[in-house]
């Protein structure tokens, strides 16, 4: 599959992604290998021999669009992993939300383990999204997510739990109120944005961020919330 990703950063074995919309990140059911991020990397760029890369540094569901950092060797990997595992790294997320929220909060609800070795055995793990109001009306909000802890589907869940689920949201959202909003052939309106670290990571820059998506972009103006659209960082 030919890679058709925005390159926000390439050196040293690391490399940052802007993954579209759509695009699986591993193989799996109904996605071959070659068909995914994964496979499309290993045939574009150089691997370690050896190396099972490219190694992300976290996961992004499928219909989530944004940065994706990959290490394509064994030094790169290390260089960033215990950063990564730390909560060195700020990870933010622009997200448009059902209802009316608050001007900021914290969303603290413990999660069923949904990774494959923990499913079904009942294991209930912590997990807190940090998260501040960028826009709002009485019908929807745009957010921004800090996550403090990494869980599967985090935001989608806990939007889900606190009764704001997200635009668009197939899975955990909600039908009736995207056909109300007009967010039903949106997709999911989730965008991994921003990455920033205070230097524990020297391999990597200090500040990347990925542009939000035109179809959250034009969305969000449409439901009146586009003075929320974050402008990119200077430098």
């Amino acid at each position: 599959m030919e890679l058709d990703v925005d390159v926000l950063f390439d050196d040293g074995g690391l490399v940052v992604l802007d993954k579209p919309a759509g695009l699986a990140m591993h193989g799996g059911v109904g996605v071959r290998d070659d068909e995914s991020l994964h496979g499309a990397m290993r045939d574009a760029w150089d691997i370690e021999p050896g190396f099972a890369g490219p190694s992300f540094l976290g996961r992004l569901d499928r219909p989530t669009s944004g940065l994706v950092v990959a290490a394509l060797s064994r030094d790169a990997l290390r260089s960033v992993e215990p950063s990564w595992r730390e909560g060195l790294v700020v990870k933010e997320y622009l997200v448009l939300v059902h209802g009316a929220v608050e001007a900021r909060g914290v969303i603290d609800v413990p999660l069923a383990a949904r990774r494959p070795r923990l499913r079904g055995s009942g294991r209930v793990e912590d997990a807190r999204t940090e998260w501040r109001r960028l826009a709002g009306s009485a019908r929807a909000s745009l957010v921004c997510c800090r996550l403090v802890t990494g869980r599967t589907h985090q935001l989608r869940r806990h939007w889900k739990a606190a009764g704001h689920p997200i635009a668009g949201d197939t899975r955990y959202g909600h039908e009736a109120r995207d056909r109300d909003l007009g967010t039903t052939a949106c997709g999911l309106l989730l965008h991994a944005w921003r990455l920033q670290h205070g230097g524990s990571v020297p391999r990597l820059p200090h500040l990347l961020e990925a542009a939000p998506p035109a179809r959250l972009v034009e969305t969000a103006r449409l439901l009146g919330l586009g003075a929320g659209i974050p402008a990119p960082s200077a430098g």
